[in-house]
């Protein structure tokens, strides 16, 4: 699942940085995409920050789940990109 919001700077980026990695290990692209805007207010999903990629309900990034749902800025998690997901910087890493 591929959880964003309207304006969200590095959706783009993540997107296709997401598809280049579905691409070369010949993985479906067959995910939702979720505008965190829509979702009930209650829903803990709304703890993440924008962009999110969530597998079996975890972050793949390896950040913890929310515990309450709450509103995030609108900041960019670029600045928590592990070298386990991504190479260098923040160039994908070839898996």
């Amino acid at each position: 699942m591929f959880l964003t919001r309207d304006g969200c700077v590095n959706t783009a980026n993540m997107r296709t940085r997401l598809d280049e990695a579905l691409d070369r290990l010949s993985a479906s692209k067959d995910y939702a995409v979720i505008d965190a805007d829509t979702l009930p207010h209650n829903d803990l999903r709304l703890g993440y920050g924008t962009p999110t990629i969530l597998y079996r309900n975890r972050d793949l990034f390896g950040l913890p789940e929310p515990r309450l749902a709450a509103p995030m800025p609108t900041t960019s998690r670029s600045s928590i990109t592990p070298p386990s997901a991504f190479g260098t910087g923040n160039r994908l890493r070839t898996w």
